[in-house]
């Protein structure tokens, strides 16, 4: 007796689970959607975010070149990478990314005496340039000052779509970093 009372309940309990085709068919449907409006969003988030890294790495760089320059009462070279697979556009091109080192004879050629200090490479997606001269290189000398006055760098997402999160890396006389928002001179 305690058998067929227990039975119906577990059939009718079974039935009650589990969800149907057409139940699992709509939450895709809707996921799919969800997602697909969510993308655009999300890209222009992955860009914003490899921009601003690139900008901290790039000002961290110079700050510990100009450090590293007055510690070691020598010129600290920050100098321009090149073959990598990003296709570079001209000599003002950093994409590729920059190498940091104390440089002996402060010719801004990296050679065998000199100490390199770091390697940076920059995102995909994301474009450096140094449209001030000289475009291959920046010194810091053993005052921590900028060799060459003026200089900048600019940061830029490749996609023209998210040209506003373009910005410019500044420094001027006695070196004072800033950054600001979109490219042209400081």
């Amino acid at each position: 007796m305690l058998s067929r009372t227990l039975r119906p309940g577990r059939r009718a309990s079974m039935h009650g689970r589990g969800f149907t085709l057409v139940e699992l068919l709509t939450v895709i449907a809707i996921l799919t959607t969800l997602s697909a409006m969510a993308a655009p969003v999300m890209v222009g988030m992955v860009v914003r975010h490899r921009v601003d890294g690139l900008r901290s790495e790039l000002i961290q760089s110079m700050q510990q070149a100009r450090s590293e320059a007055m510690a070691r009462g020598n010129t600290v070279t920050l100098a321009r990478l090149t073959g990598c697979s990003t296709a570079l556009l001209n000599t003002t091109d950093w994409s590729c990314g920059w190498t940091a080192f104390v440089d002996m004879d402060a010719d801004g050629q990296e050679e065998a005496g000199d100490v390199r200090l770091q390697t940076v490479s920059v995102p995909i997606g994301v474009r450096l340039t140094k449209p001030t001269a000289p475009n291959t290189s920046q010194q810091f000398n053993q005052f921590g000052q900028s060799v060459t006055l003026g200089q900048r760098f600019e940061l830029s997402p490749v996609d023209s779509q998210h040209a506003s999160l373009a910005g410019s890396v500044c420094y001027s006389t006695g070196t004072r970093l800033r950054y600001k928002q979109g490219t042209g001179s400081c």
